[in-house]
């Protein structure tokens, strides 16, 4: 499998042609709009509220507040699971932070639910407005009706003076039992040491006043993590101990992969350097930074985790792999881990995205590259908790192109059901951009055609799927319907998806023999595909 390049994306789940229900059911003009006015490349997390509905937190830039003063802010909604808005309206939400000048505007880095109906959120920004020139990294905590809980701007995890830092190297987790994680790098450059906190719910940092080092090598690169959800967290970074560095370049000649535990109470589990992860020492490996609609991390259930890399092989080769740490630090699935496709090498893997499926094991949906950016399918393949894989051949879910996997907006997601079954989401191919979905049965039977069910005819920015009720999910999106094709401002709209698995066919027909392509000749306007 030859590596090539990682991008960015997302996933979801359902089974019959019935499971598609919008608040609105217009397959043109249907969802709820939740958040109005989001500027591109504007940060955006949207999570489950674990009562059926969702919250969501954005940044807002309003460039007019005021002549020459511009104001940024931190927004949150949270919408119930009948699609209502409960803090504020489209417009407004409910304001967490707020600035008005240009040296003030805070840096959106992460939010996660904390699995009890609120959420952390973290950010870099000032302590206060001027002449106080402090920076840092900020974490905030808010309860079920998205009041901030921690005074100030919450719990600062790293303090500086100087502008200039690299304010997206700080990652932010939550385990199972609510409990915060936060690592960051402590240096301008791109290489430092990396440091971990845990915050607990009331705003206690609990290991230190200034974290814990992951290596004092001061030679760590990208990273990820995941909690252990045993208390502690899993880490996997770059380091370049063992390299040569180019002044010149300002690159090392290769780098290795390494991971760090730490444990409840704060203590490194694998030493005070970590332990190679992947291959040994010499090999050139490759992490590609995680965002908010990539997953290459996931918790294995006994404390270890799963994770992707890249294993670079001659000048411009390699492979993209799938490895396996057990919580002491063990490789079940051998030195280099399994090829992340489940079958052999010489494809090019695009886009990759790894999922946790409910009942054991990971999943991975990726896009190939087949000779052209306007030919790049997605793939599924399920690996078992052994490195096995359920299928044989990888199943080819649908037909996308590079408009689909070229933003850092989510562009595609996944559900996984308990019997395996998987719901997909994903823009389809050409300029278009509608969101399509397709429906795998365990056996890696589709429902659809690879071209998927169109649900929404709208030129949409990007695509989620986040987790309902046992009923359904919640399928959130962007779109542009009320700009104009240059405009870089999109709304987010909000509806629901029955998520009742099923692994028959249905017969679906004409309410009235009309146009196979006219929404309103169909039943609740939903085109069949074909």
């Amino acid at each position: 499998m030859t590596f090539k390049l990682f991008f960015l994306s997302f996933f979801l789940g359902s089974f019959s042609l019935s499971s598609f229900c919008q608040w609105n059911l217009d397959s043109v003009n249907g969802g709820k709009m939740i958040i109005k006015s989001i500027p591109e490349f504007t940060d955006h997390y949207g999570f489950t509220d674990n009562e059926g509905g969702t919250i969501q937190v954005y940044k807002k830039t309003d460039f007019q507040y005021a002549p020459g003063i511009t104001r940024y802010s931190i927004h949150l909604q949270h919408t119930d699971t009948a699609g209502q808005l409960l803090w504020g309206n489209a417009d407004s939400g409910k304001v967490l932070y707020q600035t008005f000048d240009d040296y003030e505007n805070p840096e959106l880095l992460s939010a996660k639910s904390d699995h009890a109906g609120g959420a952390y959120i973290l950010w870099w920004g000032k302590a206060a407005p001027e002449p106080a020139q402090v920076y840092g990294f900020r974490l905030q905590h808010i309860d079920n009706n998205g009041n901030a809980e921690w005074s100030g701007n919450g719990a600062v995890l790293f303090e500086t003076t100087d502008n200039s830092y690299p304010v997206r190297d700080a990652k932010l987790t939550v385990d199972d039992a609510g409990n915060a994680f936060a690592v960051w790098r402590n240096t301008t450059y791109l290489y430092g040491n990396l440091y971990a906190q845990k915050i607990n719910n009331t705003g206690a940092l609990l290991w230190g006043d200034s974290g814990i080092p992951l290596s004092l090598t001061s030679l760590q690169g990208e990273f990820m993590i995941t909690a252990d959800n045993t208390g502690g967290l899993f880490t996997v970074f770059e380091d370049g101990r063992n390299s040569v560095y180019d002044t010149v370049s300002g690159e090392f000649d290769h780098l290795e992969i390494f991971a760090q535990r730490i444990n409840t109470s704060g203590q490194p589990v694998f030493g005070d350097a970590g332990i190679i992860a992947a291959g040994a020492v010499g090999d050139s490996m490759i992490l590609v930074s995680e965002n908010a609609t990539t997953n290459f991390i996931q918790p294995d259930g006994n404390g270890g985790c799963y994770f992707v890399y890249g294993h670079f092989i001659g000048v411009d080769g390699g492979d993209v792999l799938l490895q396996r740490l057990t919580a002491v630090g063990g490789r079940p699935w051998g030195n280099f881990g399994v090829l992340a496709t489940g079958e052999g090498q010489g494809v090019t893997v695009y886009d990759y995205r790894l999922y946790k499926k409910p009942n054991g094991g990971i999943a991975g949906l990726y896009s190939l590259y087949e000779g052209s950016f306007n030919d790049l399918p997605l793939h599924l393949q399920h690996f078992n908790q052994d490195g096995s894989v359920q299928y044989a051949v990888p199943i080819k879910v649908a037909e996308i192109s590079y408009f689909t996997t070229s933003s850092e907006a989510a562009q595609y997601d996944a559900f996984f059901y308990e019997d395996d079954a998987a719901s997909v989401v994903f823009l389809g191919s050409g300029d278009s951009l509608y969101i399509k979905r397709q429906q795998v049965a365990a056996d890696g039977v589709l429902l659809y055609d690879l071209n998927g069910k169109t649900m929404m005819y709208q030129t949409t920015k990007m695509v989620q799927i986040i987790p309902g009720t046992t009923v359904f999910n919640n399928l959130l999106w962007q779109d542009t319907r009320n700009y104009n094709s240059f405009s870089q401002e999109r709304d987010a709209f909000i509806t629901k998806l029955n998520r009742e698995p099923s692994a028959t066919r249905r017969t679906i027909y004409s309410v009235n023999n009309g146009n196979w392509n006219n929404p309103s000749t169909w039943l609740n306007n939903i085109i069949p595909g074909p």
